[in-house]
């Protein structure tokens, strides 16, 4: 697979799969972040992180992922597929409403 032609290209469906590769990204890393937030909730007192600092980082950085990386970039997606006759025949769409049945969830 070329990259040169996924990075420099200007194709509205290039452009629109990496948006979507980059939501799916950031929502795992989100997802990890949530992960460590639920580990540390799981009981009373320090379960795993000792530094308060670093736990309301992780806190905020799940949170700016989230919706800045995550629900924003899947919602903006949505005006690259306009260009299509028929979106619901194209494979990426269904990619998409996947993904965001799974970030509601």
């Amino acid at each position: 697979m070329n990259f040169e032609r996924w990075f420099w290209s200007s194709n509205a469906k290039d452009i629109g799969t990496l948006y979507l590769i980059f939501a799916f990204l950031a929502g795992l890393l989100g997802t990890a972040y949530s992960i460590i937030i639920r580990m540390e909730l799981s009981g009373p007192g320090v379960q795993f992180i000792a530094d308060n600092q670093l736990y309301n980082s992780i806190i905020t950085t799940h949170a700016i992922i989230m919706i800045f990386f995550t629900f924003i970039t899947i919602f903006f997606i949505k005006s690259f597929f306009i260009y299509l006759d028929n979106p619901i025949k194209h494979p990426l769409y269904f990619i998409k409403v996947i993904i965001i049945i799974i970030i509601i969830i």
